[in-house]
């Protein structure tokens, strides 16, 4: 029935989504590999690989709870002013609590890199001040675009992610080049104030049925 057809459609979409972000992302870290070992070196770029998976599981720590949370209320919202009063709620309460975190990370890192890792991954304390401040304004985007994937704003999804993910490379490429491999969190955290400039766009031009 149309209600049956309308559910896989949605699931198609989401799949889509899911599998494109993830190619992305593939593509743009071994992108980052590659120009950090040709103009640094291969142990500078695993410090970033650390680096990524570290922030990775901080990501996770706050994205997948809201998408859980959040994703079947904004489905079944049909106001947007109905969905800027759940994301008002969202970020009355995410934003403290990420930026209590990041603070705690960033005061003790060293001794957090030395017990996560070990004191050979103590370089990754030069970069994670951006990268952990870039994160800040990637979950705020995260938040928004749950708001596009409970409604199957599929192609929304897909541009900002692969802008995203091309501006990074871009950024890493140059950046790097003049600043070593500080370079890449500088890259990182303009990729991601860009990442949630263009959330805050599409959501302001946001139209759903």
């Amino acid at each position: 029935n149309a209600i049956d057809k309308e559910i896989v459609n949605k699931l198609f979409r989401f799949s889509i989504a899911t599998f494109s972000s993830g190619m992305f992302m593939t593509l743009m870290l071994m992108s980052l590999r590659h120009i950090i070992i040709q103009d640094s070196s291969i142990e500078l770029a695993g410090i970033w690989e650390a680096t990524w998976r570290l922030v990775s599981y901080f990501n996770l720590l706050f994205v997948l709870p809201y998408a859980i949370h959040y994703l079947p209320k904004f489905s079944s919202h049909k106001k947007l002013s109905s969905i800027r009063s759940d994301l008002k709620e969202a970020y009355k309460f995410l934003i403290p609590i990420t930026i209590i975190v990041i603070t705690f990370i960033l005061t003790f890192k060293r001794d957090i890199i030395e017990l996560l890792f070990s004191s050979e991954f103590l370089e990754m304390a030069n970069i994670l001040t951006y990268v952990l401040i870039a994160e800040f304004f990637r979950i705020l985007a995260f938040t928004l675009s749950n708001v596009f994937m409970a409604k199957a704003k599929v192609y929304a999804i897909l541009q900002n992610e692969f802008i995203f993910s091309l501006t990074m490379v871009i950024l890493s490429y140059f950046l790097i080049n003049d600043f070593g491999f500080i370079g890449i969190g500088y890259a990182y955290f303009l990729s991601s104030i860009l990442f949630l400039l263009l959330w805050i766009l599409k959501f302001k031009n946001l139209k759903i049925c």
